[in-house]
């Protein structure tokens, strides 16, 4: 009988609060195979314990960090964190699976044949950033695992902190339709009524300019990323340093009168919403921990105001 086989699948797992107050034991979370550990669970656990980060980095520049591969570190007298490789890139493309379930599996694996307990895996590993689906998962963990503790702070309590997979919805490259109206003299030089932004990533963009044509031909841009890269070729208007808070925020109140995007952000309760990324934007979120993180209190900053509303 394989070891899947001989488990008993339908026991509901046992729960834990925040992963961080396991003393003794295993503390899991998932990583990819690029040498990129900023953002999300990795990117606490990088600040709270740098040399998880230097032994995943040390793995990964000798080659040998693959699909299936645990890195492990010890970080305590009698506390380990094991950093199971089980995405091979990463990314924010909406609806991109890119948790690998057989890594996974191998990983988890790996992990309990230590028969080190307890082992702590966070409740939605691998389903945010990773984009996977949770109910998989926790069968993965169940057939695969002797003794697992799902960590799980609650709605209440948690942050998030990547705007990708299941949250790809507070990113500014979420479709959400912006319609700007135009007055008399607007409309003469554009042809036009309105103009309609695809997201709130082509409005900002636009906003850079004074020119309407300019907003005209951002706003035809087919993807958000190409009206990032347009945005970046305009001749910026001189104020745009003062302004460009207020225009987000005016993108971000458009956005949110959208019911379903609305009820999803009312969804994320008092989370802390926090923009983590890997490309050093410190202004509008966090990279490795640092940066001023201006569009997650934006984004709470809305959310409060529909909740009082």
């Amino acid at each position: 009988m394989s070891k899947a086989e001989s488990k008993t699948v339908d026991i509901p797992l046992a729960v834990m609060g925040d992963i961080f107050d396991l003393k003794d034991g295993i503390i899991c979370h998932q990583v990819n195979c690029k040498g990129v550990m900023g953002a999300g669970l990795a990117m606490a656990i990088r600040n709270k314990w740098p040399q998880v980060y230097t032994d995943y980095m040390e793995t990964y520049k000798r080659g040998v960090l693959h699909l299936g591969t645990v890195v492990w570190t010890k970080v305590d007298e009698a506390l380990w964190v094991a950093s199971l490789a089980a995405q091979d890139g990463y990314g924010r493309v909406k609806g991109q699976v890119y948790t690998n379930y057989v890594a996974l599996q191998t990983c988890l694996q790996v992990v309990d044949a230590t028969a080190v307990l307890p082992i702590a895996i966070p409740k939605g590993m691998g389903c945010a950033l990773g984009g996977g689906d949770w109910a998989i998962v926790e069968r993965i963990i169940k057939e695969n695992m002797s003794h697992a503790i799902i960590a799980d702070k609650g709605d209440d309590t948690v942050s998030i902190t990547c705007f990708a997979g299941a949250h790809h919805f507070l990113s500014n490259f979420e479709n959400s339709v912006i319609q700007l109206p135009l007055d008399q003299g607007q409309r003469a030089v554009a042809c036009q009524d309105t103009i309609i932004f695809k997201t709130v990533e082509h409005y900002y963009q636009a906003m850079k300019s004074n020119n309407i044509l300019d907003w005209v031909i951002i706003s035809q841009c087919t993807t958000p990323g190409q009206a990032k890269r347009a945005g970046r070729k305009l001749r910026m208007r001189f104020d745009w340093d003062n302004i460009k808070l207020g225009v987000m925020e005016t993108g971000l109140d458009a956005k949110f009168q959208i019911p379903e995007l609305r009820d999803k952000l009312l969804a994320t309760g008092n989370a802390m919403l926090i923009e983590g990324n890997s490309w050093n934007d410190t202004y509008w979120g966090m990279c490795r921990g640092v940066g001023e993180n201006h569009l997650g209190k934006l984004l709470m900053k809305i959310r409060g105001a529909i909740k009082a509303s």
